[in-house]
Parts: C-alpha cells; sequence; structure tokens
C-alpha cells in the first residue's frame, strides 16, 4: 500500500499515469496479499530487489522533485535497474518451480502463487522494455522536428 504514495506524488503535480503505473502497484497489491497469506519462500527476494529499485527510483524523484538538472542517463539506469528487477523475478520464479518440480526440494512455495508471481513478473519485463524503448530508444519529438 505505501508503493501508492508515488502515485499520490504524481497525481497532486497533475502528471499523467501511465498503464505500467497502475498495473504495477495494482498487481504488485493483489500478489502482496496473496503472497503474505502463505509466507512464500520467494518473497524475501522479491522484497529486496524492490527495496533496491524503489531506493533509487525515489531518490532519483526526490531530485527531479526539487528541480535539479538529472542527465539523461540517470533516468535510463533506474529504467536498467527496474526492468532488470523484473527479469530477475522471472529468473527466481523459474528456478524456484525448477527446485520444487525437478529437483523435488522442500520449498514454502505454492505453486498458484508462483505461478502468480511468473505472469506477473514476465507482464512487467515486457512493459519496462516497452517504456524503456518508447521513452529513450525512440527519438523525441523535439529532436525529430530538428532534423526535418
Amino acid at each position: 500500500v505505501t508503493e501508492f504514495g508515488d502515485t499520490l506524488f504524481i497525481v497532486l503535480r497533475k502528471r499523467p499515469l501511465i498503464f505500467l503505473h497502475y498495473y504495477h502497484h495494482a498487481a504488485v497489491l493483489v500478489y502482496a496479499i496473496h503472497s503474505g497469506s502463505g509466507h512464500n519462500a520467494t518473497g524475501r527476494v522479491f522484497m529486496m530487489m524492490n527495496l533496491f529499485a524503489h531506493a533509487l527510483m525515489y531518490t532519483y524523484f526526490a531530485v527531479k522533485a526539487k528541480q535539479v538538472n538529472v542527465p539523461r542517463w540517470v533516468a535510463m539506469a533506474v529504467t536498467t535497474v527496474q526492468t532488470i528487477q523484473m527479469l530477475a523475478g522471472v529468473a527466481v520464479s523459474i528456478f524456484v518451480w525448477w527446485a520444487m518440480r525437478a529437483r523435488a526440494w522442500k520449498c514454502q512455495q505454492s505453486t498458484a502463487n508462483l505461478y502468480l508471481a511468473f505472469f506477473l513478473y514476465a507482464t512487467f519485463a515486457v512493459l519496462f522494455v516497452q517504456f524503456f524503448c518508447r521513452t529513450y530508444l525512440k527519438p523525441r519529438e523535439k529532436e525529430a522536428k530538428k532534423m526535418d
């Protein structure tokens, strides 16, 4: 629920909310509730990845809110870390599935929650890659007009 804090700041600053933002936060809320009930093994890994990515992201937002001119590569780095987090979530889900199925290791992890984690992290990864490409790889409108 605390992750909705950045949504509040975006709304108060009258900035548009993109699909990635509200889908990510709504899905994470559902996943967190589902995971909390089972004390799933993947939870600690996912929480640590999330803490690291959000610490970078909120630091970036705080600096930008102070109207400090931050180089574009910093924003790209933050988005890259977020994308890596999502890909790592997919990898962790696959590894735990393999450990439970192929190795029959005992693991406090429900199959339903594991499939949910895989689905969410996979969709997040696709959305973050799309966001990165759209935001940083497509020519900016101003630059495209200058070239014409």
